[in-house]
């Protein structure tokens, strides 16, 4: 009588390790520069004055990045800058007239 052959397959795929999106914390915080950072930051520059400190008083009210008009893989094929406009609602008082 013949006896079965006993295999073990070392080949065999075990489950991977769940993907985790290793981008994702770079994106996230590019969102949150892009729709609180920049305001935040023009913000905190708030009130700028010239250089007298007794004529102008300009303020930042608020901004909004716009959307670009090219992609990034266009961009770098062209070999130009990845750009999207900036816009900013300001506030300019002359102080001597508080207008």
């Amino acid at each position: 009588m013949i006896k079965p052959i006993n295999r073990e397959n070392w080949g065999k795929i075990t489950p991977k390790l769940e993907q985790s999106d290793l981008t994702k914390i770079q994106i996230d915080s590019y969102k949150q520069f892009l729709e609180e950072g920049i305001s935040e930051s023009l913000t905190e520059l708030n009130p700028i004055k010239d250089f007298t400190g007794k004529v102008f008083e300009f303020e930042f009210l608020s901004s909004r990045v716009g959307l670009p008009k090219i992609t990034p893989k266009v961009a770098i094929e062209k070999g130009v800058t990845f750009e999207a406009p900036l816009w900013a609602t300001v506030k300019l008082t002359n102080l001597h007239s508080k207008a």
